[in-house]
Parts: C-alpha cells; sequence; structure tokens
C-alpha cells in the first residue's frame, strides 16, 4: 500500500511539474478532485467518538461492506468483516469553507499489519497521509484532545507565515493531524 501512494504521489507530482510541449496542446486537461481522505482505522468506535466528539464530525453513513469489488478496493477478502463510517463537518464560517467529508474503514483482522512510527510519535513514516484540517476553536480542540489524553505534538503557536494558528496530534491510530485555523 506505502508504495502505491507513494507511487501515486510521484506520479501526480511529475505530471503536474512536466512542461508542457506543442503535442499536449490537444489533449484535454485531467481534472482532479480529492473526494474525501479514507482512513484504515484499527478501532472503528474509538475512531468515529474522537472524529465526531472531539473534532465535530456528524456521522452520515457507513455500515458493513459486503460488495466484493468494495471489499478489495479497501484490502480485504470476502472472509474478513469490513466496516464503514461515513463523516461531514459543517461549513466553516472562516473563509466561508465548505464541509468536509472523511471516511473511516476497519478490517477486522488481528494479523492486519499496523503503521509503525516507532518508539517516538514524533517520527515521521515513510509513506504517511497526515491530515490537514481548518478548525475553527483550535484552542478548545486541543483542551479536548488533552483532557482525553491523546498524544499533542506541537501545542497551539504561529504558523510560519502569521496567518494562521497551527498545532499537530496524533488521532487513536496514530494518524497525524495537521491542525489550523485563520486569523482574521
Amino acid at each position: 500500500m506505502r508504495r502505491t501512494l507513494t507511487g501515486l504521489a510521484a506520479l501526480l507530482l511529475s505530471a503536474a511539474s512536466a512542461p508542457a510541449d506543442a503535442s499536449d496542446a490537444n489533449t484535454e486537461p485531467v481534472r482532479v478532485s480529492l473526494a474525501n481522505p479514507v482512513l484504515m482505522v484499527k478501532d472503528l468506535d474509538a475512531s468515529t467518538r474522537f472524529y465526531t466528539e472531539v473534532l465535530g464530525y456528524q456521522v452520515v453513513g457507513g455500515g458493513e461492506i459486503t460488495a466484493q469489488v468494495s471489499q478489495r478496493t479497501v484490502g480485504a477478502n470476502r472472509n474478513q468483516r469490513t466496516r464503514s463510517v461515513y463523516l461531514r463537518s459543517a461549513r466553516l464560517q472562516q473563509r466561508d469553507l465548505p464541509p468536509s467529508g472523511l471516511a473511516l474503514i476497519h478490517i477486522a483482522d488481528e494479523d492486519l499489519a499496523q503503521m509503525d512510527r516507532g518508539l517516538n510519535p514524533d517520527d515521521a513514516v515513510q509513506g504517511e497521509i497526515m491530515l490537514s484540517l481548518v478548525v475553527e476553536g483550535l484552542g478548545e480542540v486541543l483542551q479536548r484532545m488533552k483532557d482525553r489524553g491523546y498524544t499533542i505534538l506541537n501545542d497551539l503557536q504561529p504558523s510560519s507565515s502569521g496567518r494562521s494558528m497551527i498545532a499537530s496530534a496524533l488521532d487513536p491510530n496514530g494518524i497525524r493531524l495537521e491542525m489550523y485555523e485563520y486569523v482574521e
């Protein structure tokens, strides 16, 4: 999986940075938009609580994934119980940002490989995906995370541009979250 994500990222980056030449003049540009991140989670209930109770997402769907093609898409086989939860945020008032979506998927398999960042939660993992979230009320969200014992990597501080406040933390699965709030 990591090789696939890294390969896809390299392909997208090379396509975006490749110079246009005359042979591309008649080619329709590819249009891509991120539908929503899909997080493969260790514990669906704990992850759902984190994203709803701490970050304020709302559950908008989900359930058992039974179609074999869908199971194969997320890396499961027909013998592995696979469940999903689909989340949606509220529209953010800052900069009139639209709601964002997030999918959580759990494959019930104790032998399924888990992301391993080593002993130090600050260490990055090659091929890791980080979620960058705009959060209104970031100070309150960080306090909720601290109260519930989640790992805070960087407490609230000004971003390098000075246009936002930024913090980073880990979700219950060890997924790195970059969270920022615009300073108006």
